[in-house]
């Protein structure tokens, strides 16, 4: 009935968009006998729908000859399209809002929708919709023969939805949704129901047939025709004759089999080898595709359980495809060839398990015994190619060969290069190793020792050394090189140096070997503190005082020496008198002294005198010993002042004056002379000091580089 009514709306709607005018027929379910094309140009004016579903009586004859023209691609009346002549209209034309593809019918007389889109949802009803949203096209639920309700449109737009309209069940008239109603059953009979008689009637709500008036059928006892059994009739069938093995079988109140009681069937999932099965379905009886042979897959029962399909499983020795735990498989080697299996050349073959190779087509390799050095071989297990520790650079041992056929040099000892110097076999170094020797074990002052790739020492990189004629390092001279020394330097007037061998300064050809006088850096040391006391009385002289250091005095060393009263230090224990005879040296006067200030003192009315011994002198270098006079008066009263002699134990002797006092040395001499009276140096002679205190000079000895 929805169908007649979506084909009556489609019908007018298409009338109404201008198209061409539709066949008079009516849009109910009647079918028209009459083949020939009615000639009765007249429009039908009847809107009514028509509900009777008798054939068409009409016995006229049409005069009309003609063919049916439907499938020429050209619209005759009257038809609505025909082919691909559809009118000049669209699926847009028709209410679809997206387009698509619009066809005509196999009869010409409708549109197809199929391929036609949108439109649905917009509260319109359009082609080919039967209604959309609130738009029902003029229908209610009485149409469809409820007494009521409210009928709504499916949300597809292409049906109603009847589920909120009252029910019209009891009109005895079947109605859409309804199977029977009343006294109208839908031209249905107990014997089209599979009954052999009887009266059939409709439920009271009409959605089904009240059988209780048949007779005969499903239920009587006895399986007819239609019926698989009927109760305790099970048409001779048992368990077993249906594909089970096994069980009872019954029959079900719609005559069907009940297979409930039956068990065991090819089908189940449930292998039952008793029965024969192999398999059944997912049930593989603990098989899978390795129990074939295969590595990998998945393993299907057949249809008859009676065994297995092996299409699924892949991988098997013997498909030319190395897989699984396969190590080659025919042909297929993985990669590997005899190279790399340690052989030399030659084809590897693959065994017949494909868990292994059969090397009988190599050719040569690393343990044959041997010696293939075109391969690179060194030496093949016991055979060294005649070689040995020797050959190979050691200088002893046993040489052998290793799993790689190359030589192992592990019991070999000794070469260049070992770092150890091997001087039995020549080695004066080896690497860094100079056995403690540097550039001075060669004669350098400077510079790194190498050592030569046949472990030598190379002096390339050492430098100066005594005879290259440039006097550095601690060198006194070097050939001609003296620096700014000459004879004076030495405490000679005159004369040429020369040089030694070993570098040193040879004075022999120098002239006036005494002391020379020279200014010094002042820089008192006091022994105020520190000094040993010594007591004189006037005209005296000390006993012998230890210096604590051997000090050489015109060629001669003395370690020990005498404080006179009247300010000087002697080598001699003879007193010397105030007598201050000068120049120095004088033969007339007393010998082998150090004259400080030389005069008429007498310490036994006041003053200090001290010595003191110094393993590293304050001032200057070196050991020395030190006496101070400190305001020692002269014989008349006044102070002679504050100074003091510092002799070296290199012989050369500074004297410093903190003061000279009120006479400043006025009729002294400062000095010194050798102990025969052949040679003497003078300061000052029996006069005042040229500077004014503070001051030092410094006695330069013969041979000496000063204070």
């Amino acid at each position: 009935m929805r169908k007649l009514l979506f084909a009556m709306i489609v019908t007018a709607l298409y009338a109404t968009v201008g198209c061409a005018t539709l066949e008079s027929e009516p849009i109910g379910g009647d079918t028209d006998t009459d083949s020939d094309s009615d000639s009765d140009s007249d429009t039908d004016t009847d809107t009514d729908i028509d509900t009777d579903t008798d054939t068409d009586t009409d016995t006229d004859t049409d005069t009309d000859t003609d063919t049916d023209p439907c499938g020429n691609n050209t619209i005759d009346s009257p038809e609505i399209c025909d082919g691909t002549d559809l009118d000049g209209q669209e699926c847009s034309d028709l209410g679809f809002a997206d387009g698509g593809v619009l066809e005509c019918g196999d009869e010409c007389d409708e549109f197809l929708f199929d391929d036609c889109v949108g439109g649905c949802g917009n509260n319109t009803q359009e082609p080919p919709e039967a209604c959309d949203g609130t738009d029902l096209a003029g229908v209610d639920c009485t149409y469809f023969g409820y007494s009521g309700g409210v009928l709504e449109c499916d949300t597809d737009c292409n049906d109603f939805n009847t589920s909120s309209c009252s029910d019209g069940c009891g009109n005895d008239t079947v109605d859409s949704g309804e199977i029977c109603d009343g006294t109208d059953l839908n031209g249905e009979t107990c014997t089209t129901l599979g009954f052999t008689g009887g009266t059939l009637a409709c439920s009271p709500i009409c959605d089904g047939f009240d059988v209780s008036g048949c007779t005969g059928g499903c239920g009587n006892g006895i399986a007819e025709v239609g019926e698989s059994c009927d109760g305790a009739d099970l048409n001779g069938q048992l368990c077993t004759t249906q594909g089970y093995y096994a069980g009872t079988l019954s029959c079900d109140s719609s005559c069907n089999f009940d297979f409930g009681s039956c068990t065991g069937t090819c089908g189940d999932n449930v292998a039952d080898t008793g029965d024969g099965e192999t398999c059944d379905g997912t049930d593989l009886n603990s098989q899978d595709c390795t129990s074939f042979g295969f590595y990998t897959g998945s393993l299907v029962c057949n249809a008859s359980c009676s065994g297995y399909i092996t299409s699924g499983c892949s991988g098997f020795c013997g498909d030319s495809i190395t897989n699984g735990t396969e190590i080659c498989d025919n042909t297929d080697l993985d990669g590997n060839t005899c190279l790399t299996e340690g052989y030399y050349g030659g084809t590897l073959i693959c065994n017949a398990g494909c868990n292994g190779f059969f090397y009988t087509s190599c050719t040569g390799y690393c343990g044959d015994g041997t010696v293939q050095t075109t391969e690179g071989e060194e030496c093949d297990g016991g055979n060294l190619n005649g070689q040995n520790c020797v050959t190979q650079g050691f200088y002893s041992g046993t040489l052998t060969c290793d799993s790689s056929c190359n030589f192992n040099t592990g019991s070999c000892w000794g070469y260049c290069g070992d770092g150890t110097i091997d001087s039995s076999h020549g080695e004066t170094c080896d690497g860094t190793n100079f056995g403690g020797d540097d550039c001075s074990t060669y004669g350098f002052y400077t510079g790194s020792l190498a050592c030569s790739g046949s472990c030598a020492v190379s002096t390339a990189g050492c430098s100066q050394y005594c005879g290259d004629g440039i006097k550095n390092g601690s060198e006194q001279c070097d050939g001609s090189d003296f620096g700014t020394d000459d004879c004076t330097t030495y405490g000679f007037m005159t004369g040429s140096l020369s040089c030694t061998s070993s570098c040193t300064t040879n004075t022999s050809a120098c002239v006036g070997d005494d002391y020379v006088v020279t200014s010094a850096t002042y820089s008192w040391v006091s022994l105020t503190s520190v000094g040993t006391s010594v007591s004189l009385s006037d005209d005296s002289i000390s006993s012998a005082i230890s210096m604590g250091l051997t000090f050489p005095f015109y060629g001669i060393n003395y370690t020990s020496a005498y404080i006179g009263s009247n300010g000087y230090v002697t080598f001699n224990n003879t007193y010397i008198t105030l007598a201050n005879d000068c120049p120095l040296p004088n033969i007339s006067t007393y010998n082998n002294f150090i004259a400080l200030m030389w005069d008429d003192l007498n310490p036994s009315t006041g003053g200090t005198i001290r010595h003191y011994y110094d393993s590293s002198c304050n001032v200057g270098t070196g050991a020395c010993w030190i006496v101070e006079y400190n305001n020692v008066p002269h014989y008349a009263g006044s102070s002679a002042g504050v100074f003091q002699v510092i002799m070296y134990a290199g012989g050369d002797i500074r004297m410093q004056f903190q003061n000279t006092g009120p006479e400043n040395g006025s009729g002294s001499t400062t000095g010194v002379e050798n102990n025969d009276s052949t040679k003497g140096t003078t300061y000052v002679c029996n006069a005042a000091f040229p500077s004014t205190a503070p001051f030092a000079v410094c006695f330069r000895g013969p041979g000496t580089s000063g204070c």
